[in-house]
């Protein structure tokens, strides 16, 4: 046993290297230093050599077992708001509908906002968007027979009717068509230029995204489309719809995505940043079957770190701030991060320990990613 062991471990070490010779990175010496490392279900020397393991040195706040919620949102820099089934006080009925609360992550205040239903999106304007529906506990009916309702956050809402093929911009918080489907269809189906527009605020106009097929070639591209009609390339390839959110704290947008697609940072001016993930998660990617998705912060690109099975304890949410690599939460994201307004709270599900130990929970955790700013990295 102990031999095939040594068998299997050798075979590892000289497919990984095989694997990273094919991508052509061995060549350039880019992973020298951490060739045994991908045998390592916890991190190694060479490992720690580009990340600090530091999960208490920012401030947190827990959203406690009693009290429930689905999708939130930022009201401010200290409020969530969410639709909940269970608080201190209530718990819902079968026929009951949900309660759209606001939480307070420093005191624990929950307040009723008095809307019922499911909310769908508050942006940093505080437009709202809810929906209901007969019986939450059967939500698999189309939207069509969805009762939608839109306003501003703590006021009367209106009733609103659906417009299907549409999506819902979280920084725009209405009905958006999705424009004509140009993606996904056979390039010698399409016209010889195929666009497609996406609204942004309106002081900053639009983003177009292009496919151009000319002579067989194909070339994708993404523009800025100020309100005066300027139009600015941005990037040729098309824009990444994992997650596209406007930021308050810096005015600009951010294009979430898997570590593969690297995000991006877009300023209404014109100007795009792309973030390209740190050496060691391309290496994690790489050799331990990981998958990353970055998120911005004000203190730095946030970097969300799935492992596989025999590597969960390097998972976490990790900060990316100068030349190192962060951890700041351990454990199995199970939600996409989400920002506050200032840029310095973050909002994240996660499973701490074995991920898939089914004793373990999800807790709600919010991290004051600007708390440590004063720590030397």
């Amino acid at each position: 046993m102990h031999i095939k062991i040594k068998l299997l471990c050798s075979f590892k070490r000289i497919f990984l290297f095989t694997f990273i010779t094919h991508l052509g990175i061995a060549a350039a010496g880019e992973f020298d230093d951490l060739i045994g490392s991908e045998d390592s279900p916890v991190f190694t020397n060479a490992e720690l050599e580009l990340i600090t393991d530091a999960t208490g040195r920012f401030k947190k706040y827990y959203i406690p077992d009693e009290v429930t919620g689905g999708e939130p949102f930022w009201i401010d820099n200290e409020r969530l708001a969410f639709s909940s089934r269970k608080y201190p006080g209530w718990a819902a009925k079968n026929n009951e509908p949900s309660r759209i609360i606001s939480y307070n992550i420093k005191t624990g205040e929950v307040v009723d906002s008095g809307y019922r239903g499911i909310l769908r999106c508050l942006n940093h304007l505080n437009d709202v968007l809810i929906h209901q529906m007969d019986q939450e506990s059967r939500s698999f009916s189309s939207p069509e027979k969805y009762r939608w309702f839109a306003g501003k956050w703590g006021q009367p809402l209106e009733k609103i009717d659906y417009v299907p093929y549409t999506q819902i911009p979280t920084y725009l918080c209405r009905f958006v068509s999705n424009g004509p489907f140009i993606f996904g269809v056979p390039h010698h189906k399409l016209p010889p230029m195929s666009s497609k527009l996406t609204p942004l605020l309106p002081e900053h106009g639009a983003l177009k995204e292009t496919i151009n097929v000319k002579d067989g070639e194909v070339t994708e591209s993404a523009f800025l489309i100020a309100p005066d009609g300027k139009e600015t390339w941005l990037k040729n390839k098309r824009l990444s719809h994992f997650q596209f959110s406007y930021q308050p704290w810096n005015e600009s947008y951010f294009e979430a995505g898997p570590a593969s697609i690297p995000p991006a940072t877009i300023f209404p001016p014109g100007k795009i940043i792309m973030h390209y993930p740190p050496r060691i998660i391309k290496f994690w990617n790489q050799a331990q079957s990981g998958s990353t998705a970055g998120f911005l912060s004000r203190a730095g690109v946030l970097w969300s770190v799935q492992q596989g099975y025999s590597y969960w304890k390097k998972q976490g949410i990790f900060i990316e701030q100068g030349k190192r690599l962060i951890r700041i939460e351990a454990g199995n994201g199970r939600s996409d991060p989400r920002t506050s307004p200032n840029g310095c709270m973050i909002f994240v599900e996660i499973m701490r320990g074995d991920p898939y130990d089914l004793s373990q929970k999800n807790k709600s955790i919010i991290i004051d990613v600007c708390s440590g700013k004063n720590h030397d990295f």
